[in-house]
């Protein structure tokens, strides 16, 4: 069976049955890593050679986990912080909560908060 070394994004997916957004994002969590699994010039999409993709997949997870390597350069942040809803819901009984300790002088503690 001949195979082609190099394959697009698309073509990967296609191969191991996952979408195009999941290879990119194996891509930009450094899964796979820029010059070992995938590699890029100007003016051409991302490539990745199918032979260590096949090490990789067959490897388990002695490969997986890596940091290094990653599409994006050490001085962009990976994620931003984010507040959760519940913080935030939170908040707001806590605030609500206060405001009836003021006007009406009913203890917090009786609420459970």
């Amino acid at each position: 069976m001949v195979t082609d070394e190099y394959l697009t994004v698309a073509e990967v997916a296609a191969r191991l049955k996952l979408r195009v957004k999941t290879v990119r994002n194996r891509m930009y969590d450094g899964t796979w890593r820029r010059g070992e699994h995938w590699f890029s010039q100007p003016g051409i999409s991302p490539r990745f050679k199918w032979s260590v993709l096949v090490r990789w997949l067959e490897g388990g997870a002695d490969e997986q986990g890596k940091n290094d390597g990653l599409a994006y350069g050490p001085d962009i942040p990976r994620d931003r912080p984010r507040r959760l809803r519940v913080d935030r819901d939170r908040r707001e009984v806590r605030t609500f909560l206060d405001h009836l300790v003021r006007e009406r002088g009913v203890s917090r503690s009786t609420h459970g908060v």
